[in-house]
């Protein structure tokens, strides 16, 4: 009962769900190794589906800004607060344990939104990211099922200096790419705090969707959305 309750406490705080108030700025860093390809710069809402007992799903969100930095790529954390809607969608299919794909439409509302609300209000001490492409896998990368065979991996580590959850760490393995997609598999072990320090594992399937990419989209491919075209 105890770990249910806190599997459902995580998997609300890693999903940008709700607008906050402005906060200091955070530093974060970030390493690449390899040859990352430049082409990943963009604004992504990613949509994990965490897998549960009995074959439902959880959807859980996060946005991340991959941008050019003075050395190589630089990614930052939930730059945008999500519009109402897709907020109240994302409760509504975790509620029903169903899956939830974000339509075109909702790509240019959270990217008209990006540099209009404040970035969420999280506790963080520190967040590191990391970049991989498959020629800079150390051996773990190469013999772990999350990024076994997939061309690119991240890591995302976030500390928090609250008292409830401690530590999470996030690997994604990204297997396929396009333009406006990158598409993979992820594990999230996070430390949470009851009496003691307690991991929970979550596992699933991802997909990051480039929010700039559908605000850029011709207006002739606009008029398919919904129609199962473009």
């Amino acid at each position: 009962m105890l770990r249910s309750a806190l599997l459902f406490a995580l998997l609300i705080a890693t999903s940008a769900l709700a607008e906050e108030p402005q906060r200091p700025a955070i530093t974060e860093t970030t390493e690449v190794h390899g040859a990352v390809p430049r082409d990943l710069v963009g604004r992504w809402l990613v949509v994990s589906r965490v897998a549960l007992p009995g074959g439902k799903v959880r959807p859980a969100i996060r946005t991340w800004e991959i941008r050019p930095g003075a050395d190589h790529l630089e990614l930052l954390l939930d730059r945008s607060a999500l519009p109402p809607n897709i907020t109240a969608a994302l409760n509504a299919a975790g509620a029903a344990g169903t899956d939830w794909t974000p339509q075109a439409d909702d790509l240019r509302a959270v990217n008209a939104t990006w540099d209009v609300t404040s970035p969420l209000e999280r506790p963080y001490t520190s967040v590191e990211s990391k970049l991989y492409a498959a020629d800079a896998y150390t051996d773990e990368f190469r013999a772990d099922e999350t990024t076994k065979d997939a061309p690119l991996a991240l890591t995302i580590e976030e500390k928090f200096a609250g008292q409830s959850l401690i530590k999470t760490f996030a690997l994604y393995g990204i297997r396929e790419r396009t333009p406006s997609t990158l598409r993979g598999t992820f594990v999230t072990t996070s430390i949470a705090v009851a009496l003691v320090p307690v991991p929970i594992t979550l596992k699933g399937e991802f997909t990051a969707y480039r929010v700039d990419a559908a605000a850029s989209a011709p207006w002739w491919r606009r008029l398919f959305t919904g129609c199962g075209r473009g």
